[in-house]
């Protein structure tokens, strides 16, 4: 059994995490990732190592990373394997990553590259596919929206309704609050939708036997190590995400190969349905995530475009047709925790929808079009997936969670 080290100064980190790694020759017991974990992310004053037969309990969220000022904690790193894959003339490597991404390609290569160089980048370095993940977010925010109409057409007393999309966030609610997986939303993230679209139907399209397809997501997260290894996120074998890279693996790749950047021509996305032009287009992207989700809801509810004000939030409260949203977005968990623990006391939960992120990356501050205006998605949905939360969306596109709480000693339930 391992022994772990001056734990009132660092967090102990198990060899077999499958997103972070530590090196104790690297570290100076500074502390920072104690108080990251203990005080913002709130995992590690929530556990006792003796209780849980010294394993220590990690939701893989990388903050202790980010703040490490040694690289003693560290991201594990795939893209070597990647590599590899790439090389094999037996495999069919896409990936999935965000135009936002070719901003920090930008920052940090010093040298300008647009979201379609970036996409000559990913080429030249073997990959056959690059999509745009504004597909999976789009597509999961359209079964998102439908899930939570349901649930407010269904008149309840109270609504109390989390975001899926933040892996660490759901890991944590498993672990620590397992009486509220109810009230997470069973839409699967979008990097699994993306992935689970391009096996099957775009691996159909393409005449591509799915198991030659290897799916790669390049996004800033490192917990989405830890997702694209959850059981839920594989049917019959085949895999959602088969690897997950952040964007400074994807950084190291290509300063390993020595490539002229200014010499690519820009390569446009590959769109998950072929008849699908990816030009750029020339409408105006201003809605943020929550905005599209309830302006989504809205349609839903009454078939209409919801008035331009309409999500101009007043007290965090918007009026619909069936009930009064309250929203709260881009909370962080240890705001989350203390809301959760004030309900435990009787109070009553201030809002009727939540986005919880474990990190201050990036995720929910892209902006886009409003997802049921997205051409490429209706067609899919029209050629495979059928109606939100129909059959087909409901076994690919909707998983269940688990109560892990045995995870802090407990026994499993």
């Amino acid at each position: 059994m391992p022994k772990y080290e001056n734990t009132d100064k660092v967090i102990p980190i198990a060899k077999d995490n499958v997103s972070i790694s530590f090196n104790k020759e690297k570290c100076i017991q500074c502390g920072k990732c104690k108080d990251v974990c203990s005080e913002e992310v709130t995992v590690g004053g929530m556990y006792d190592l003796k209780r849980t037969n010294n394993n220590p309990v990690c939701i893989n969220c990388g903050e202790c990373v980010r703040f490490c000022p040694t690289q003693a904690i560290n991201e594990k790193t795939q893209y070597k394997k990647v590599k590899e894959i790439v090389k094999n003339a037996e495999k069919i490597v896409v990936v999935s990553i965000e135009k936002e991404e070719s901003k920090v390609l930008t920052e940090q290569l010093k040298t300008k590259i647009t979201p379609e160089k970036m996409v000559a980048i990913l080429e030249t370095l073997g990959i056959k596919y690059v999509t745009n993940l504004q597909f999976g977010e789009d597509m999961a925010t359209i079964e998102e929206a439908a899930e939570l109409t349901k649930k407010l057409q269904e008149k309840p007393k109270q609504l109390i309704y989390f975001s899926s999309w933040c892996p660490a966030w759901v890991k944590y609610v498993e672990i620590f609050y397992p009486e509220w997986i109810p009230n997470i939303s069973t839409v699967k993230s979008p990097i699994a939708i993306q992935g689970r679209t391009i096996k099957t139907y775009f691996a159909e399209k393409m005449h591509i036997e799915p198991k030659k397809l290897v799916h790669v997501v390049i996004s800033p997260c490192i917990a989405k190590k830890y997702e694209m290894n959850r059981a839920e996120f594989e049917i019959n074998g085949i895999k959602d995400i088969d690897y997950a890279l952040t964007t400074k693996e994807l950084i190291e790749w290509i300063k390993e190969e020595n490539m002229t950047i200014s010499t690519l021509p820009e390569k446009p996305f590959t769109a998950i349905d072929e008849k699908v032009n990816h030009t750029q287009s020339s409408e105006k992207i201003n809605k943020e995530r929550w905005q599209n989700l309830l302006e989504t809801i809205y349609y839903n509810i009454t078939n209409q475009d919801a008035p331009k004000d309409f999500t101009k939030i007043k007290e965090n409260a918007i009026q619909f047709p069936e009930q009064l949203i309250q929203v709260q977005s881009r909370q962080e968990i240890h705001q989350a925790k203390q809301i959760l623990e004030e309900i435990k006391q009787g109070k009553s939960m201030p809002y009727t929808y939540m986005q919880v992120k474990a990190c201050n990356n990036r995720c929910y501050q892209s902006k886009s079009k409003l997802s049921y205006l997205n051409y490429e998605v209706l067609q899919v949905y029209s050629n495979f997936y059928g109606e939100p939360l129909g059959e087909k969306a409901n076994q690919m596109l909707h998983t269940q969670y688990e109560n892990k709480s045995y995870f802090l000693g407990y026994n499993r339930k």
